[in-house]
């Protein structure tokens, strides 16, 4: 989608350099949380909610960012690109959500992209749009999310005001 009509060998030179800049890459491709993430995370772990994470990134990668934001440990399942069919595919999630021994009436994806809102429209699971992420807003409406996140600090909040017959305990995050 970045760059159309570009073949199969320059698709494997890009997918390479940038593998190359942002595993290898200087402390600037280090990750940095949006302000209330991790502690909204740890709050969601600490209440007993089951964390899991759906990713483009491959499984090197996310080791990688969850170590350098000293998230390793709060998630109980993960999934990434190299290990099953990508984003907007529903695979990904299904395979958390039969791991966690979760059923899709009780979880609940949290995204910033349209490929997160699709991924999870098109596994029938509810769905957050974080409001600042990598796509625009009016992107993701289209999907139908149940809620809008402005900060993800509001998460655990719309948490607690969920019905109790809906309460997540499952939130995949991005």
């Amino acid at each position: 989608m970045l760059l159309p009509g570009i073949d199969t060998v320059g698709q494997r030179f890009v997918a390479d350099r940038y593998c190359h800049h942002y595993l290898i890459g200087s402390g600037a491709a280090h990750p940095r949380l949006f302000p209330g993430v991790q502690e909204t995370l740890r709050s969601l772990y600490d209440d007993g909610y089951l964390l899991a994470v759906a990713t483009g990134k491959s499984r090197r990668g996310l080791e990688r960012s969850l170590r350098d934001t000293g998230l390793l440990g709060v998630f109980h399942a993960s999934r990434c690109a190299d290990e099953t069919c990508s984003k907007p595919d529903p695979q990904m999630l299904s395979e958390i959500l039969e791991e966690l021994q979760i059923p899709v009436e009780q979880s609940v994806m949290v995204g910033d992209t349209e490929f997160d809102m699709e991924m999870a429209q098109r596994a029938t699971m509810d769905r957050v749009a974080v409001t600042y992420g990598a796509h625009d807003v009016e992107d993701l409406r289209r999907w139908e999310p149940c809620a809008y996140l402005n900060n993800f600090s509001e998460l655990g909040a719309w948490l607690a005001l969920c019905d109790q017959s809906f309460i997540p305990r499952s939130v995949p995050c991005l």
